[in-house]
């Protein structure tokens, strides 16, 4: 199903990072033309975006350009695209907090744009310390645990008895290590601490 599709946006010259916009088909009805469609307000951002090629990508072309005296710009592109498709655009790093708050994408045949995402050139290590759980340093169980401190889990024997239940529910106190001896050696084992409706209880990870 074909129709008609507008992106809007005030963004600069270089091309060196891709957003992407998915465009999914919501109704069936016959494309208007782009020609008749609404004229967005200019919005104030930095310079035009190139589009960067896409085996996948629907290649929409510039079909509007309105240039201030403050060295900023209003850019459209608008053309028809085929059934569900992705829209590749192209723009500087320094310009995504502009880009994004000035984008306008719509949709003029009934569709709607279901996602927008942007790829980052943070390295994997920011990335993975950007998390609640930090795991740049590649983490044990136990670690990662001890990172969780005052989450509500619940966690599964992997053999019940009298003693300890088969399912516990509470908040993680803490991972502590503790020395046992095994087979006439001294082993370290890793215990979870955990605060229970009926106070605090430890088990081995080893036993989860």
């Amino acid at each position: 199903m074909r129709r008609a599709y507008l992106i809007a946006a005030g963004i600069g010259l270089a091309a060196v990072v891709a957003l992407t916009a998915y465009v999914t088909r919501s109704l069936a009805d016959p494309p208007k033309p782009v020609a008749d469609a609404p004229k967005p307000p200019a919005v104030a951002a930095p310079a035009p975006a190139a589009t960067a090629p896409s085996e996948t990508a629907v290649q929409l072309p510039i079909g509007q350009v309105v240039l201030f005296s403050s060295g900023v710009g209003y850019f459209q592109r608008e053309g028809v695209i085929d059934g569900d498709a992705r829209v590749d655009l192209s723009f500087p790093v320094s310009d995504i907090n502009d880009l994004i708050k000035s984008m306008v994408l719509r949709d003029l045949d009934g569709g709607h744009v279901s996602a927008v995402s942007y790829d980052s050139n943070a390295p994997v290590e920011k990335t993975l310390q950007s998390f609640a759980v930090n795991l740049s340093a590649n983490p044990s169980f136990g670690q990662i645990l001890n990172q969780a401190r005052g989450e509500k889990v619940e966690v599964v024997l992997q053999q019940a008895n009298a003693a300890q239940p088969g399912t516990m529910t509470g908040s993680i106190m803490g991972v502590e290590t503790k020395q046992e001896a095994v087979d006439k050696a001294v082993v370290n084992v890793e215990q979870l601490n955990m605060w229970c409706a009926d106070g605090m209880r430890s088990v081995k990870l080893s036993e989860l």
